[in-house]
């Protein structure tokens, strides 16, 4: 398996142009037609299987779903121009209590579009 970069360890530059912004908020609303493209065919045992104690495919696009209010209060905190915005829980706590792989993997996208 190809080593990855840690999510914590990456660094974003966010210097890009005002006109890109609608672009990136129409990429995030598409996230669950192409999370539900890229694993809603695959069987339920490449999904859930996990490499060690990384989590799985399914564990993944679960921890989408567990961000997605997370997302959605950073927003909120922009519009109104907070000058502080609420942390991300680092340990995870909620994709581990989830158990993502309990569910039917059919469910993670559908309930994207349900938060919307």
């Amino acid at each position: 398996m190809i080593d990855r970069i840690k999510w914590t360890d990456r660094r974003f530059d966010f210097t890009f142009p005002a006109e890109l912004y609608p672009e990136t908020i129409e990429r995030l609303r598409g996230t669950p037609a192409r999370l539900e493209d890229r694993i809603g065919s695959l069987p339920a045992e490449a999904l859930q299987r996990r490499d060690g104690e990384k989590w799985s495919m399914q564990e993944n696009a679960g921890h989408l779903l567990d961000l997605e209010s997370l997302v959605m209060e950073r927003l909120n905190q922009y519009v109104i121009g907070a000058t502080e915005l609420h942390a991300a829980d680092m340990s995870n706590r909620k994709t581990d209590e989830a158990v993502h792989n309990s569910v039917p993997v059919a469910s993670i996208p559908a309930t994207f579009v349900n938060s919307e």
